[in-house]
């Protein structure tokens, strides 16, 4: 979107056609950052050892429990 576009939105109400197009672009930015998310949720997760396969769903312990 350049300068010019940004300007022209601010300037007034957009007609339908335009509304439908921003609420397009809208909908498609928020589906990357979703997407975006579940990707480093999932780096998150294998980084620190909380993956499907570590056994625990905290993850694996790092530390003995203590006695007493």
């Amino acid at each position: 979107m350049g300068a010019r576009d940004r300007h022209r939105e601010l300037a007034g109400p957009a007609s339908q056609a335009e509304a439908r197009r921003l609420t397009g672009e809208l909908r498609a930015a928020i589906e990357e950052v979703r997407s975006a998310v579940l990707v480093l949720a999932a780096r998150v997760r294998t980084g620190h050892g909380c993956g499907p396969h570590s056994g625990t769903a905290a993850g694996p312990r790092t530390r003995a429990p203590s006695s007493g």
